[in-house]
This record gives C-alpha cells, sequence and structure tokens, in this order.
C-alpha cells in the first residue's frame, strides 16, 4: 500500500524529494507530476504533486523529510563542499532565509494576470534570516 509522506506545489520539487528518498534506499513515486507540468493550476484541485512510499518505509520517509526541511543535507554539503550559492543573511551569515516576492511584484503579477492570463514569477524576492530576523531585498 502506498502513503503519501509529502505534498509539493511543483513537480520539480518533488523530484528532488524522490531522489532524496531513493538516495537513501527508499523507493518512492510520484504522483501528478505531469498534470500539474501542464496546467500548473490544477495543483490546488489536486493538492499538489504527491510523493508516496511504502507503508513499511514511511517512518524512515518521515525521517527524511524532517531532515530535508531541517537543512541537515544543506549543512552536510556545506561542511564537505564550502559555501554553495545558496543566499547570506547579510547580518549573522546564516543560510536559513525565508523568502516571498515583494508587493510590488505581487500587484505587477495579479495585473500581468487579469488582463493577460499569464502568471509570472517574482523578480525581486524579500529574505527574512530565521536566525537573527533580519530582513533585505534581493
Amino acid at each position: 500500500m502506498l502513503v503519501t509522506v509529502a505534498r509539493f506545489r511543483d513537480p520539480w520539487e518533488a523530484e528532488m524529494f524522490r531522489g532524496r528518498l531513493e538516495a537513501e534506499d527508499i523507493p518512492a513515486f510520484i504522483i501528478h507530476p505531469y498534470h500539474v507540468g501542464m496546467n500548473w493550476s490544477w495543483s490546488r484541485a489536486l493538492q499538489g504533486v504527491k510523493v508516496q512510499v511504502l507503508s513499511d518505509d514511511v517512518a524512515d520517509a518521515a525521517v527524511v523529510a524532517e531532515r530535508c526541511r531541517s537543512g541537515a543535507y544543506s549543512a552536510e554539503l556545506l561542511e564537505l563542499f564550502g559555501w554553495l550559492g545558496e543566499p547570506q543573511c547579510p547580518h549573522c551569515g546564516s543560510i536559513d532565509c525565508t523568502r516571498r516576492g515583494t508587493a510590488a511584484d505581487a500587484v505587477t503579477g495579479l495585473v500581468v494576470a487579469f488582463f493577460f492570463s499569464i502568471v509570472i514569477p517574482p523578480s525581486r524576492w524579500r529574505r527574512t534570516c530565521r536566525s537573527c530576523g533580519t530582513r533585505w531585498v534581493d
């Protein structure tokens, strides 16, 4: 029996997570990647692109998912190879940051989507450091 262990908005995020699971010898399957890839607005209706594993592997997959969310794998790569190009906090140098589009980009995106039916991603990101709380715009 297959059990959903993660849901993603974009198919490529699901593919990366599936690859991480398979690197840990956990067979994983992706559900709805082509539906969402061809018509992104269906992502919410289908509850995203799902990554499923066998019911026996759910606990191991949950550990891998938590390590991905916490940044443990990034920390291992950072230790092995040094800085990998992730955005760093200008104040404390941490790579543990959140990002969201700016308000101006959101308004522009809504106007373009309304009049031309084209979805455009934000051109600039507003980032917030989870370690020290510093905010900046890329």
